[in-house]
């Protein structure tokens, strides 16, 4: 299924290609098309548009191969192996699991269809041949990385497996989203739930009335619940027999950690919109006279 799912992409990636060749070589030949148009243009609009693609271009590479050491999709399906934390529904796992694995395709298809709207506005078939070549390049690259990102899936669909046998125990304390079994800790949702086991957990602290922090891996969870200080007494006794070396974490602490994670994540969520934004721009200049 993964590699169907791959192919797909590939044939998409080529979709845009097989459209504006022909389409710019018509131009070409009848004198509409100027293959450097984008690089001398007069208006300094062309400029400014090619400056942010370059710009955006850049940091979808960084973000697709050099992310954290390792690329979006290693980094992505890792963190869940790493954390221990995974979702209580089977079919919302499978459905996570595939945006994880195709982080990087998607983030790599970008690339190529920026250089494509680019030599479609400009009608430039060299803008064209450059990013292309270029994503080329780097599909290449991420290419021998498909094993093991297979590899991982199949470990975290074993993990999850056995994570969710041993929830079949006697719950100890429910509230609101925290539920509290003899082995493990459930973090429901109205729509995505979690679930760790307790040795996993790191560290924990009390928030406020109303919720308490947990730590699984390096993944921080805030969970709400109706009587914070009781759910926070209680998932210490519990968290305290399953390992002593738990400690308990500071609210400075709790606010910073959850700080940083969410700025990188909303970062990248913040890129790859304004990606698809900056497609749809470029795709609008022609109709609207600017180019």
């Amino acid at each position: 299924m993964i590699r169907i799912g791959y192919w797909i992409l590939i044939i998409i990636y080529f979709i845009p290609i097989i459209i504006n060749v022909p389409y710019l070589i018509d131009l070409w030949y009848k004198g509409l098309a100027n293959p450097f148009s984008v690089f001398f243009s007069a208006l300094p609009i062309s400029r400014v548009v090619l400056s942010v693609t370059l710009l955006i271009t850049s940091i979808l590479t960084y973000i697709a191969l050099l992310f954290d050491g390792k690329g979006i999709t290693e980094y992505l399906l890792k963190s869940i192996l790493d954390n221990g934390c995974y979702p209580y529904s089977r079919s919302i796992l499978k459905i996570e699991l595939v945006f994880r694995f195709f982080g990087t395709p998607i983030v790599l298809l970008l690339i190529a269809l920026l250089g494509s709207a680019l030599s479609f506005a400009f009608r430039s078939i060299i803008v064209l041949v450059i990013w292309y070549f270029y994503s080329t390049l780097l599909f290449l690259t991420y290419y021998p990385d498909l094993s093991k990102h297979e590899e991982y899936l199949m470990k975290i669909f074993k993990e999850s497996q056995k994570l969710l046998s041993e929830a079949r125990t006697k719950i100890i304390y429910a509230d609101k989203e925290l539920v509290l079994k003899e082995k493990v800790l459930i973090k429901r949702g109205w729509f995505l739930s979690k679930i760790m086991r307790l040795d996993n957990i790191s560290s924990f602290g009390y928030v406020n009335s109303q919720s308490v922090y947990i730590k699984c891996g390096n993944l921080p969870i805030l969970i709400f619940c109706s009587d914070g200080k009781r759910a926070y007494k209680i998932l210490k006794d519990v968290i305290k027999r399953t390992s002593e070396e738990v400690s308990p974490a500071s609210i400075r602490e709790i606010e910073h950690y959850i700080f940083m994670r969410r700025l990188k994540y909303y970062g990248i969520i913040f890129v790859i919109f304004v990606s698809f934004v900056l497609l749809f721009v470029i795709y609008a200049l022609p109709m609207f006279g600017i180019i």
